[in-house]
């Protein structure tokens, strides 16, 4: 039976969620500069892009803890126990099998599926010296990430209430259509990645072992994206 009052409280739990989507993430996507792949390897980028995640994270964390009484366990702010590290290792490695099975798959299926998956551009990094400075800003940026996504969003969602596989749909799909500039090979990873690390949320109740996760899974593509561009020279 239709009721007018859930659809209007509905509406007005979405209108918070939906202004942070459109403020944190329409902006790269309607950019009329496509990245290159080598911002990883400037100083002043890899600053901009820890402070802003810095800034935005804190953002998030006022309005969970200020506006409303929210339960931030229920956001996945837990203490932190070695146990995490060790299931964030794990579902780096269950992401990189999926992810290689994934590209195995596709190769077989066709050559040239797999080329127009292929994003516009590939990260490259060569500039070790700015090593620590990568390390930081990638734990950041996949801390935002993380709490945004599998911590917020998927948590707002599920108090609307919305079942818990229509919150982890529009969560995945959400975080995948962040990644739209990207290209489609960018989106397909980003679900990939986005199904794995919700799945370690809900399984821990923590936000600290996807973003472990998020983070070996970033680094490790840039690092492997340097050992294959130096073999191919």
């Amino acid at each position: 039976m239709f009721d007018k009052k859930i659809v209007v409280e509905t509406i007005r739990r979405c209108k918070e969620p939906a202004l942070l989507y459109g403020l944190f993430f329409l902006p790269p996507l309607l950019q009329y500069r496509v990245p290159t792949g080598l911002e990883f390897n400037d100083p002043l980028f890899l600053l901009i892009t820890t402070f802003t995640a810095l800034f935005q994270s804190l953002l998030v964390y006022y309005l969970l803890s200020s506006v409303g009484s929210r339960n931030l366990e229920q956001y996945g702010f837990s203490s932190f126990r070695i146990t995490f590290f060790l299931w964030g290792i794990g579902g780096w490695v269950l992401l990189l099998l999926i992810v290689g099975l994934s590209i195995f798959v596709l190769t077989i299926i066709s050559d040239t599926t797999l080329d127009r998956l292929t994003p516009p551009f590939q990260w490259r990094f060569f500039r070790y010296d700015l090593f620590p400075l990568l390390l930081l800003a990638l734990g950041v940026g996949s801390f935002f990430e993380e709490l945004f996504f599998r911590g917020y969003l998927f948590q707002e969602l599920r108090s609307i209430p919305i079942p818990s596989l229509g919150s982890a749909a529009i969560t995945t799909f959400a975080f995948a259509l962040g990644h739209g500039y990207q290209g489609g090979w960018g989106i397909f990873l980003a679900f990939v990645l986005g199904s794995v690390l919700l799945g370690l949320r809900v399984i821990t109740k923590s936000l600290w072992v996807p973003t472990i996760t998020h983070w070996a899974y970033n680094l490790s593509v840039l690092l492997l994206s340097s050992v294959v561009d130096g073999i191919s020279y």
